[in-house]
């Protein structure tokens, strides 16, 4: 069995298993010498020429479900091995995480000339049908006579669809990649989408880098309000309060809090108003001193330096270079 690695829609490498099921990987020279080529993982580097199999199934199984259950189901359906990932991912793996495909030779003609790429639009109810029976069994991600390939790493139950601009949802397939990942709640815990968004939420308020998430209802999958931004910031108060975050003066006023509490500096862009930490020696002691000595109480002091951001100057020459 053998299936072709697709990164960008590039032929990046094969992907083969031999008789007992042990995967084997190799990167295409042409996309070795392709200006930005990167790995499908960083455990399979680009400058190796050959891997161990249990590390390539070890991230192959990271492209898969977690969940013994549906793997069996898979198995069942496809007539395959479900401790066979190459053998798994050679019916669901044309839109997996990272944007990597692995598409078999029947396919990779018509997927590399967008000969298979189809959308097939969902109504509100079917939408909502499909969240409902995910709920209920986490094997119904998909139907049988779905267009498209689509496999989700982690043990709960979620659906990968495409959301057009205007709002719309549908299932892709070819070249074209799903945009969101739709997770329902589970029974097991009260409050798991609430939670889930809060966290997410309050890691983009720090500067955290985190996927964006929005509240759906899935009786007629129309948005909702999520976790509100007051909600956010009274918890990033109550954390700058125990000394766990730090609130950062930025241009316009606006609360930027800092999850970095050892004694650091900022540089604050007047233009676009990013924030960079900055170390250098301070002499707080006499900044306390002279503080006390105006009648203040100081409880801490930090520096922001304000000014233009290398790219902001840039931006602002720019003009002045062609004009010369």
């Amino acid at each position: 069995m053998a299936l072709t690695i697709l990164l960008s829609g590039r032929i990046a490498g094969r992907l083969e298993a031999d008789r007992n099921g042990n995967p084997r990987l190799r990167y295409a020279d042409t996309w070795l010498e392709t200006a930005g080529a990167y790995p499908v993982s960083l455990s399979l580097p680009l400058a190796q020429r050959d891997f161990p199999p249990q590390t390539i199934s070890a991230v192959l199984w990271g492209l898969l479900p977690d969940n013994e259950s549906l793997l069996q189901r898979w198995g069942s359906r496809f007539h395959v091995s479900p401790r066979n990932p190459v053998a798994l991912l050679s019916h669901v793996g044309e839109d997996c995480a990272g944007a990597v495909q692995f598409v078999n030779d029947e396919r990779l003609e018509s997927v590399l000339a967008g000969a298979a790429d189809r959308i097939e639009p969902l109504t509100g109810d079917e939408l909502a049908e499909r969240l409902r029976r995910l709920r209920q069994d986490n094997g119904m991600a998909r139907n049988v006579d779905d267009v498209g390939q689509f496999s989700l790493a982690g043990a709960q139950s979620k659906i990968a669809l495409l959301r057009h601009d205007d709002g719309n949802w549908a299932i892709p397939a070819g070249r074209i990649p799903t945009t969101h990942i739709l997770k329902p709640p589970g029974g097991d815990y009260d409050g798991f989408v609430e939670n889930e968004m809060f966290c997410l939420r309050l890691a983009q308020v720090l500067g955290l880098p985190a996927a964006t998430a929005e509240q759906i209802h899935s009786d007629d999958a129309g948005r909702v309000p999520g976790v509100s931004l007051p909600t956010v910031y009274a918890t990033l108060e109550l954390l700058e309060e125990i000394g766990i975050v730090r609130r950062v003066a930025t241009e316009g006023g606006t609360a930027v809090y800092d999850p970095r509490t050892d004694e650091h500096h900022h540089l604050v862009c007047r233009a676009c108003g990013a924030i960079v930490d900055v170390d250098g020696a301070v002499d707080h002691a006499a900044l306390m001193s002279a503080a006390r000595g105006a009648g203040f109480a100081p409880e801490q002091a930090q520096v922001v330096i304000r000014g233009l951001c290398a790219d902001c100057r840039a931006a602002l020459a720019a003009p002045a270079a062609l004009s010369a």
